[in-house]
C-alpha cells in the first residue's frame, strides 16, 4: 500500500522511500518469551498496557512534546530503558489521518522538530522512539549506543507500534534515519508487529559496511576489542537532552 500524497509530499527530497511491506489486519499479540517480559515491565506501580494512560505521558525537554518510558530487563551496564516521544495531540491542526514512527540513527536521538511538524501539518500523530541507550534512554553506567543483536530492539519497537497505534489509528509508515533503517528494515522482516507497518521510509540508510571479507573480519576484531574495554563517559553526543538551539540547528547525524 503506497504512502497518501500528503505523505508523498511530506518525504520529498529529503527521504527515499526503497518500497513497502504488506498491510494485515490482524490485532493477535505475539506469544513469545520475549512479549511476555514486555508485559510485566513495570510504570511504578502499574503493569504496562498498549493504551496506557495519558496520565503516564510527561513532559519532554521539547516544547509541545511529551514522552513515555519503558522500563527493560537490565543488563551488564545497568538499568535500561527505552522511550516514546510524540508531539502533543492537541497541537495537531486536523484530526490525524494515521500515525508515523521515527527511528534514529547511530549516536543519534530524536530533536528534529521539522519532521515532527511537517508529518503533523499533513494529517499525521507523530512519534519517534529513542531506543535503549541512546538519548533520552541513557542511564548511568550504560555504554552508548552499545547492542549485541539488531533483534535486541524488538522489544521497544513492539511496544512503540502497540502504543502509537492504541488509539485505532493505522501506522501508515515506519520512518528512519541511518542505522535506524538497518533496525526498522529487520524489523519489517521478522518483528512481532510487522504486519501491521503500512510502509518503510529509509532516509541515508546503513545496511553493512563497504569492505571485504579481510577488511570485515579486521573490523569486527576491532569491534570485539572495543566492546570490552567500553568504559560509560561523559560525551554529549548521546545524552539526548536536546535544548532549544539543538532541536532549531538541524545539524548533522549519523
Amino acid at each position: 500500500m503506497p504512502p497518501a500524497p500528503a505523505m508523498q509530499r511530506v518525504i520529498g527530497a529529503m527521504t527515499m522511500r526503497l518500497g513497502n511491506v504488506s498491510v494485515g489486519v490482524s490485532r493477535k499479540l505475539p506469544n513469545s518469551e520475549d512479549m511476555g517480559r514486555l508485559r510485566v515491565a513495570q510504570f511504578g506501580q502499574a503493569p504496562y498496557r498498549a493504551d496506557m494512560p495519558s496520565e503516564l505521558w510527561q513532559p519532554d525537554e521539547l516544547a509541545g512534546f511529551e514522552r513515555l518510558v519503558l522500563p527493560l530487563p537490565a543488563e551488564g551496564d545497568g538499568e535500561l530503558v527505552a522511550t516514546l516521544v510524540r508531539r502533543k495531540r492537541e497541537l495537531a491542526p486536523t484530526a490525524p489521518r494515521g500515525v508515523v514512527l521515527y527511528i534514529h540513527g547511530y549516536v543519534d536521538y530524536f530533536f528534529q522538530v521539522h519532521l515532527a511538524d511537517a508529518f503533523t501539518q499533513a494529517g499525521y500523530d507523530f512519534h519517534a522512539l529513542d531506543l535503549r541507550r541512546y538519548g533520552r534512554s541513557l542511564r548511568p553506567g550504560n555504554v552508548h549506543c552499545q547492542f549485541a543483536r539488531i533483534d535486541d530492539y524488538f522489544l521497544e519497537l513492539t511496544w512503540a507500534i502497540e502504543s502509537c497505534t492504541a488509539s485505532g489509528l493505522p501506522l501508515s509508515s515506519l520512518v528512519a534515519h541511518s542505522t535506524g533503517c538497518l533496525v526498522a528494515s529487520i524489523y519489517a522482516s521478522r518483528g512481532a508487529r510487522k504486519d501491521v507497518i503500512g510502509s518503510l521510509v529509509l532516509n541515508s540508510p546503513f545496511f553493512e559496511f563497504r569492505a571485504n571479507a579481510v577488511e570485515k573480519a579486521a573490523l569486527a576484531a576491532v569491534i570485539r576489542l572495543c566492546r570490552r574495554s567500553a568504559r560509560p563517559s561523559a560525551s554529549t553526543a548521546c545524552t539526548g537532552r536536546p535544548s532549544t538551539k539543538a532541536s532549531q540547528a538541524n545539524g548533522p547525524t549519523t
